[in-house]
This record gives structure tokens, sequence and C-alpha cells, in this order.
């Protein structure tokens, strides 16, 4: 799992940082707040699943 992490904040380094692909994309480079409040999302979302899967894990809860 924190591979395809690495791997998504990579690619999204990759669109929003090289001039290559703001220009093909007409994106533009996020601010260092945009970029905590993105991470600081996704941290919170990643850990509120792990939570769950855990809680299923533990009182033995079907899935789905």
């Amino acid at each position: 799992m924190p591979l395809a992490i690495l791997l998504v904040i990579g690619f999204r380094l990759l669109y929003t940082c090289a001039p290559l692909t703001q220009a093909l994309f007409h994106s533009a480079a996020l601010d260092a707040d945009t970029w905590l409040r993105s991470l600081s999302i996704a941290l919170s979302v990643y850990v509120m699943v792990e939570v769950e899967k855990g809680l299923v894990r533990r009182l033995k809860l079907p899935v789905g």
C-alpha cells in the first residue's frame, strides 16, 4: 500500500510541477498550503480506512 501512495504522490508532483505537463494539461503548480491541505485529507482518509479494517477484523463483522 505505501508504494501505491508514493506513486500517486509522484505522479501528482509530475502533473503539477513539471513544465512540460503544465503546458500539456494547462495546469499550474500548487502552493504549500494547498499541498498541506491535500495531504492532510488524504492521510485522514487513509487512517480512517485502516481503523475500519481493524475493527472489522477484530469484531469479525461481515464485509460488504
